[in-house]
């Protein structure tokens, strides 16, 4: 019943008014944050600029818990990066003056996964994002109305009617 919700998820925001930037930024978004660790200032500064932007919530919170569940695959990246800049030489009397900033320690950038994520997030976002938004508009004049005919969409609005008469009706 979870994939059934999930893709029903899915193709209600494909369907949805909003545009395919306001999607794929929503997404792009729920990238960064799904493979940043959580509890973090970086994480919590993402999770609010959801709120200042004009994207679907619903879509940057999927997208987030997507990339949540795969966010060891991004460490084997992550970690390397992270720690070649927090090791290099050069760079610790800048991470010195940083660390001994007010609030900079909440972001946890002194831990290797943190800040090497992150930065793998800030560099694949906008590839993210235009990918999205070219897929979101393939899909939507290729695929669309090719869907609505399809036995598994019907199938779909099915289990969605069944599920809304036992909510209100059984």
């Amino acid at each position: 019943m979870f994939f059934v919700s999930a893709l029903k998820s899915i193709l209600q925001l494909l369907h949805s008014n909003n545009s395919p930037r306001q999607i794929s930024l929503a997404i792009a978004l729920g990238f960064i944050l799904g493979i940043s660790p959580k509890g973090t200032l970086g994480a919590l500064v993402i999770f609010l600029i959801l709120f200042f932007f004009k994207v679907n919530f619903s879509a940057a919170i999927l997208s987030a818990t997507f990339f949540s569940l795969i966010a060891g695959l991004f460490d084997i990246i992550g970690g390397p990066i992270g720690y070649a800049l927090l090791s290099a030489d050069f760079l610790y009397s800048f991470w010195r003056a940083v660390y001994n900033l007010p609030i900079i320690p909440w972001t946890k950038f002194y831990n290797t996964i943190v800040l090497g994520n992150f930065l793998v997030g800030l560099i694949l976002f906008y590839p993210l994002l235009r990918l999205v938004e070219l897929l979101v508009g393939i899909y939507r004049r290729e695929f669309a109305r090719r869907l609505e005919k399809t036995r598994l969409l019907k199938i779909i609005k099915m289990i969605s009617l069944y599920n809304l008469y036992e909510k209100f009706g059984g």
